[in-house]
């Protein structure tokens, strides 16, 4: 596989991160939406079971893209460069040969954000089970 193929999956790949992300942000403003109009109503704890479970969803697709990600990352460092620019991005945005590391650009979008998210649909359902 030469570099233009793995640039081109990688552009797939990041465009596909994106897409799921905004979706999935949307989703959650929606439900986050319908959570506060709603005033109390004895459904309330289901709304928000929803916009958990539609969260850890997000977290298991967008997981998969990173890892396919990375994965393309290493295949372009095994390659012999003689590009300075690639070697610039891919020093300058975190990524390493050989290992995962979790504070770049990808990671925050795909592991990071949906995770935070995730945390803030626990803290809504414990507050609401207090509530009840």
């Amino acid at each position: 596989m030469d570099h233009a193929n793995i640039r081109k999956r990688t552009v797939e790949e990041d465009a596909l991160l994106n897409t799921r992300t905004g979706t999935f942000l949307v989703g959650n403003g929606f439900i986050l939406t319908a959570l506060g109009t709603q005033g109390g109503a004895p459904y309330t704890w289901m709304i928000a079971i929803f916009g958990l479970a539609m969260s850890i969803l997000w977290l298991f697709t967008t997981v998969q893209c990173f890892n396919v990600i990375q994965a393309l990352h290493r295949l372009r460092a095994d390659i012999p460069d003689s590009d300075p620019i690639n070697d610039a991005v891919t020093q300058a945005t975190g990524w390493k040969e050989g290992g995962r590391i979790y504070i770049c650009p990808t990671a925050l979008v795909a592991l990071w954000l949906p995770a935070m998210v995730i945390g803030l649909w626990v803290v809504i359902n414990i507050l609401l089970h207090r509530l009840v």
